[in-house]
């Protein structure tokens, strides 16, 4: 069984190597690599410059759309996570796969892996690093029966985003409370990096 850790370093890959997949539109970027023991990890690459990402997300209005079966869920989100679960589900066919992202990639695998849900071929795991929050009660209550767990390190301020603004706006965390690694440094987006995830995941595992 694939681990987080390697979970986590097929995530860092995806900065680093070309996606699998065709880019559309929305600019998801998903690397699908086949593991020894067959199953798939479907990785989505996140954003590059966390500070200003993040930035937009405290200045910019948020925009959901509803989902039939998710319900109300972050617009760029599930814009991004429609554009390419088409591809991604027949590129793993019937292989067992864990959906994982970094980041704003997190925020895709939440989405992906929820979609592949509707679509009955549900993902043997979600596994985030540093994601935002995807949607609301209903996304949550529609992946609850799959194994997700949702990274965050030390003080990293993204997994925080998109901000509550009740009673319209009530972003969940898939899984909650999140697994808390690392130590928070004075520079919050210090804890963003995806290398770092991956050291503090590997220290623990080796614990």
């Amino acid at each position: 069984m694939i681990s987080d850790l390697e979970c986590a370093k097929r995530c860092a890959a995806t900065y680093m190597d070309a996606p699998t997949l065709p880019i559309p539109q929305t600019g998801t970027d998903c690397r699908i690599t086949t593991e020894p023991d067959g199953s798939v990890v479907i990785a989505f690459r996140g954003s590059v410059t966390a500070e200003d990402w993040a930035r937009d997300f405290i200045c910019a209005p948020i925009a959901d759309r509803a989902h039939p079966q998710l319900g109300h869920c972050h617009a760029g989100f599930l814009d991004g996570a429609e554009s390419i679960v088409d591809e991604v589900a027949a590129a793993i066919g019937d292989k067992p796969g864990r959906v994982t992202g970094h980041s704003l990639g997190g925020a895709l695998a939440l989405g992906v892996g929820a979609l592949l849900v509707c679509m009955g071929k549900p993902p043997a795991a979600i596994v985030t690093f540093g994601a935002p929050r995807f949607g609301m009660a209903m996304f949550v209550k529609a992946i609850a029966a799959t194994a997700v767990r949702q990274y965050r390190r030390g003080n990293d301020p993204v997994p925080l985003v998109p901000f509550d603004v009740p009673p319209l706006l009530q972003f969940l965390d898939a899984r909650d409370p999140l697994i808390a690694i690392g130590v928070a440094q004075s520079d919050p987006f210090a804890c963003h990096a995806i290398a770092g995830y991956v050291a503090d995941i590997g220290n623990l595992k080796s614990a």
